[in-house]
């Protein structure tokens, strides 16, 4: 994991505009930040700082955000009592960071924008998919892709039938009941070495 501490940065923040760079760090960057709650945080200037940015961030998140593990009972503004935590008076060193790594091992919730969009639907049609082309929304590579794929379960669904049915031929003769295994061993590999270019396919930087 990455850790944000700033023993750990001296060298990169030698010289930098310290307020701005934590703002942005804290209210941006940041997937979770753990505020050590406790008298001396509560007192010292830079803590005061990093609360302010950490409170505005976690207004505009609806996920928790804010990890807070309580040293001892002090107050701490704009930290809500309702808010879960670890105590460290119960909880060791160790324990804490292992409630850290099981806290990162969650699947991360995208950030939702202000403006909620109405969903792009797969087109299935020409003149759905002429729209899709002629608009272009976000995500409009997705929706094309999955038109392409529906299309093409659609043109194979009669040979499906047909082979459901006992009509389906490969070079003019039936697959042997003995040879089927065999048969489906060959298939199966070739579609996997299709589906595993499919990552690399659909990854961001591919499509832009």
């Amino acid at each position: 994991m990455r850790v944000f501490y700033d023993q750990f940065e001296i060298v990169n923040l030698w010289g930098v505009d310290l307020p701005e760079h934590l703002d942005d760090v804290y209210r941006r960057k940041a997937r979770y930040a753990m505020v050590f709650a406790s008298e001396n945080y509560a007192r010292k200037m830079w803590t005061n700082h990093e609360r302010r940015s950490l409170q505005t961030r976690a207004l505009e998140e609806k996920d928790a955000y804010l990890l807070p593990v309580r040293l001892d009972d002090t107050d701490i503004p704009g930290l809500r009592p309702t808010t879960g935590y670890l105590d460290a008076r119960q909880h060791s060193p160790e324990d804490v960071a292992r409630a850290v790594l099981v806290k990162l091992s969650m699947p991360a919730q995208p950030r939702k924008a202000t403006t909620e969009r109405e969903p792009v639907p797969v087109p299935m049609s020409i003149r759905a998919r002429q729209r899709l082309l002629a608009e272009r929304p976000s995500g409009w590579e997705y929706m094309l892709l999955a038109d392409r794929l529906w299309n093409a379960v659609q043109e194979r669904e009669p040979r499906f039938l047909d082979f459901e049915l006992g009509y389906a031929r490969s070079n003019g003769a039936y697959v042997e009941r003995e040879d089927f295994l065999h048969f489906g061993i060959q298939r199966l590999a070739a579609a996997g070495e299709l589906i595993s270019k499919a990552p690399e396919l659909l990854n961001h930087r591919n499509q832009q």
